[in-house]
């Protein structure tokens, strides 16, 4: 009884698909729709602020600063 309840909801899950928007080639950095639409208003005000950050961090020569010591 159960095995076939769960082997049903089973099919049913995967008649649904969701479609993508975004090409999955480029790089993730939003966790939804909302969350992409913001990411593209930032990245367009400060964008060039934070190019040199993230490829310090992409490289892995940012440096760190303990702002609780000063």
């Amino acid at each position: 009884m159960m095995a076939k309840e769960v082997e049903d909801m089973t099919e049913k899950r995967n008649q649904f698909s969701r479609k993508r928007i975004e090409v999955e080639s480029k790089d993730v950095t939003s966790i939804n729709e909302r969350n992409r639409m913001f990411n593209k208003k930032l990245d367009r005000n400060y964008g060039k602020y934070s190019n040199e950050v993230k490829g310090n961090l992409e490289r892995g020569t940012a440096m760190w600063t303990n702002c609780y010591e000063l």
